[in-house]
């Protein structure tokens, strides 16, 4: 459940002092760009066209879930992003690495684990050329 969406229930559940909890839990909660920016950020010491390629995956990723908190990325919004990406001729290879990107920045702020039995991660074909002999 979005961390948004859980406001009205906590009021007529809990009283008030829920409602203030979760709302001070989101004011702490950054957008995904501001998470992704920061996360990026943190990634010193690495070969730098690792940093690029994060920087690529990065981008694609605050294209799609940019303006959403962190804590609102669900299960079913990965898949949407896997569907978007797969029939724009992208490569299962390449989604994969965003979702490994968006794996480590959703961790970074604790919630891989909310949506981890939610996604796969998309079968790669690892068919490569024969060797040809002359």
């Amino acid at each position: 459940m979005p961390c948004t969406a859980s406001i009205q229930p906590a009021t007529t559940r809990y009283g008030n002092w829920k409602l203030q909890s979760v709302a001070s839990q989101n004011a702490k909660m950054p957008l995904f760009a501001m998470a992704a920016k920061t996360w990026i950020e943190s990634r010193s010491g690495l070969a730098e066209h690792t940093v690029v390629s994060y920087g690529h995956y990065v981008k694609a990723l605050v294209d799609h879930f940019g303006s959403r908190l962190v804590c609102d990325i669900a299960g079913g919004d990965i898949a949407s992003l896997q569907a978007a990406r797969l029939p724009a001729g992208r490569s299962q290879r390449l989604l994969n690495y965003k979702v490994g990107t968006l794996r480590q920045i959703l961790k970074a702020y604790g919630f891989w684990a909310t949506v981890t039995g939610q996604i796969r991660f998309l079968r790669e074909g690892h068919d490569v050329g024969r060797a040809i002999f002359t």
